[in-house]
């Protein structure tokens, strides 16, 4: 491949992206569709979209930096840099705040739908009461709800602990 290639591919993977995940912001923000259940649908309309739509769709959106799940928009031709550490690397009586959900939760519509009724979402403050490496479990509490997850699923909640940024 050469190095012209390697440039256009990238570019055309991060305009992919970008519309995949303005896809996403506007299925849950204007259409009001849960956001487990938008990742089948934002990958069949990313490939429907002129640029003229996705620009007229960020600009509608109030130009979000962030999909649903709280991974960046792309601008331009760079993909941003991603904050934050998996919440399985998190230590017991560590408080964090939810990042991001990894896009790779998005091929689970279960896990999603379990995040979202459990409150695993971009914002939401946790305190980690128990790492149980025995178990393969973390339980965490956000706000007076108790949340257990396994390793797996912890790996793929991005979080910024307190007093990092």
């Amino acid at each position: 491949m050469t190095v012209a290639n390697f440039v256009r591919n990238t570019q055309l993977a991060i305009s992919m992206v970008r519309r995949h995940r303005l896809a996403e912001r506007f299925l849950t923000d204007i259409l009001k569709i849960p956001w487990h259940q938008t990742h089948e649908e934002a990958c069949l309309l990313e490939h429907a979209m002129t640029e003229r739509v996705v620009e007229r769709l960020y600009d509608v959106l109030g130009e979000p930096e962030t999909c649903p799940h709280g991974n960046p928009i792309p601008m331009g031709h760079a993909l941003p840099v991603a904050r934050g550490v998996p919440l399985s690397s998190v230590i017991d009586g560590s408080t964090a705040v939810v990042e991001r959900i990894s896009e790779e939760a998005d091929c689970s519509s279960e896990l999603m739908e379990h995040f979202e009724r459990t409150g695993v979402k971009p914002g939401a403050a946790i305190t980690v009461q128990e790492v149980a490496d025995y178990a393969g479990t973390i339980s965490v509490s956000i706000g007076t709800k108790s949340v257990s997850l396994g390793t797996k699923a912890a790996a793929m909640v991005w979080v910024i602990p307190d007093g990092k940024t």
